[in-house]
């Protein structure tokens, strides 16, 4: 083919890449719009509103380091305000960007099917891992993704220098979330280890200069301005030591693990046992840097389910995992070296499976494809609560704290937010911290599930369970029955508890 024939190439596949985009756009959008605030947005929603109308960050304790809070304000500060269309656009934009940038970056050292298959297997992750809502997986994948595709380029030629820099982008991603430092793992153990071109590889020490100085450079500036600011301990906290230490491990999503993703675990399962038995693709597959070092970003990151399951954890960890699945089958399917049989079955095989993991996980899921969903009793919600909250007073609740403080407009006490697993560790080990919050003169209402005053139905279902947590939870109730007392019931599934003499 000549250079205007290539050229003709380019511009249909980009033409077809950019149509299929457009078209998981409106999917996505839909989606986000029918799955509503959900439960760790509405923080992120509720923290960057905050800072957007003066708040600083840190006022009230968050589960994420300040990237995913500075990026909501800062769009609010651009006019969205985070109704459902318009927070559903921005979700839709992100799940673009993670397709479309996942084409382009397997595309620069595969094929144009090697990178569909990827970015299609990508996207199907979004879907199934909770990237409907606007979750910080999203961009610790993007950040990986551009250490990935530093890492294999050519430029800078120097592989620590690539190094430097591809930490640096794992760096960014480390202040929306600090899991995606393990990316730097399966870099460095690629890069010392497995790069099939010996005159390219990096001994153990450089490679660990190389990766600790890029990654300190993203990093440090950002410890060195809270420190300056005076909320060194608050950053260190919220970005390194609750969530990598102190956020309690369970095993209470592991069912979902094992359902809602069984289409994931298909797919690698079949990549694996193609690599074993077909020896052709093995030989084209086992040296391909694309497939090694995906693999290896991809299972350093799932480290982290071995702390908890929940679906959106895995994404960083399984979307890597399946641009090296991509190289697999297109390497054994597009090559003939599997029976047409086998390849058909085993694209049936994955169909079936995908459709059983959302019926064994959740249904009416599928449903959010097929209707617009009517959120008119929301806004009665809301409504409510602004009404019976002043502006300048408080509001907290005991269950759904953040979905309630962000119809309301209204914020809680500080430093609490809800009541999910940093309040629980805050019981446990600071309960003045809590009960001075509850005390707090300018908290007006408090809200419920609509079970009564009871608040054993914390937002963290692992709380309750030990003696001191009744104490507390006991303690909590008395609190409330003394300074509070029944506003009103509302048809939403909420009781709301007002201050006692306020009007």
């Amino acid at each position: 083919m000549g250079a205007a024939g290539a050229k003709q190439e380019g511009v249909r596949v980009g033409m077809v890449v950019a149509a299929c985009l457009v078209i998981w756009a409106g999917l996505v959008a839909l989606f986000a719009f029918n799955s509503g605030y959900g439960f760790d947005q509405l923080e992120y929603l509720l923290v960057g509103r905050s800072l957007a109308e003066g708040w600083p960050l840190y006022t009230w304790y968050t589960s994420k380091s300040f990237g995913i809070y500075v990026l909501v304000a800062l769009l609010h500060l651009l006019g969205i305000r985070f109704g459902h269309w318009s927070l559903a656009v921005v979700i839709s934009a992100v799940s673009v960007a993670i397709v479309g940038l996942s084409f382009r970056a397997v595309r620069r050292f595969e094929s144009v099917a090697t990178a569909s298959a990827a970015a299609g297997l990508i996207g199907l992750c979004t879907i199934f891992m909770e990237l409907n809502f606007l979750q910080t997986e999203g961009f610790v994948f993007l950040a990986g993704l551009a250490a990935f595709a530093i890492v294999l380029g050519t430029k800078p030629r120097s592989l620590p220098a690539r190094l430097f820099l591809a930490a640096l982008a794992v760096g960014v991603g480390f202040h929306f979330k600090a899991v995606a430092v393990l990316y730097l793992g399966g870099i460095l153990v690629f890069a010392v280890w497995l790069r099939p071109n010996r005159s390219d590889r990096v001994a153990l020490v450089p490679a660990i200069a190389a990766l600790g100085t890029g990654f300190a450079a993203a990093a440090v500036p950002a410890f060195l301005y809270f420190g300056l600011t005076g909320r060194a301990g608050p950053f260190l906290r919220w970005t390194v030591t609750f969530p990598l230490l102190d956020y309690p491990a369970n095993t209470l999503y592991l069912t979902k693990l094992l359902t809602k993703l069984s289409v994931f675990h298909l797919v690698i399962t079949c990549a694996v046992a193609l690599l074993i038995l077909d020896k052709p693709t093995r030989s084209e597959v086992w040296g391909n840097d694309v497939a090694r070092l995906a693999a290896l970003m991809g299972l350093s990151s799932l480290v982290q389910v071995l702390k908890t399951q929940a679906s959106h954890y895995c994404f960083p960890g399984f979307a890597f995992l399946m641009i090296s699945a991509a190289v697999v089958f297109v390497s054994a399917f597009q090559d003939r070296h599997v029976p047409r049989l086998i390849r058909v079955g085993g694209l049936a095989l994955a169909l079936l499976t995908a459709t059983g993991s959302a019926l064994a996980y959740r249904p009416a899921v599928l449903q959010r494809f097929l209707s617009v969903r009517d959120y008119s009793a929301e806004t009665e919600l809301a409504h409510f609560l602004q009404a019976a909250v002043p502006p300048g007073k408080a509001m907290f609740g005991f269950r759904q704290g953040t979905y309630l403080c962000w119809l309301a407009h209204r914020y809680p006490p500080p430093p609490f937010l809800d009541t999910a697993q940093i309040t629980s560790w805050y019981l446990r080990n600071r309960p003045d911290v809590v009960f001075r919050a509850l005390r707090d003169p300018q908290l007006a209402l408090v809200g419920m599930d609509g079970r009564g005053p009871s608040v054993t139905l914390f937002d963290d279902p692992g709380f309750g369970g030990e003696q001191g947590d009744l104490r507390a939870i006991e303690k909590i109730n008395q609190r409330l029955e003394e300074d509070f007392e029944p506003a009103a019931t509302v048809s939403h599934g909420f009781t709301f508890w007002r201050r006692r003499g306020s009007p």
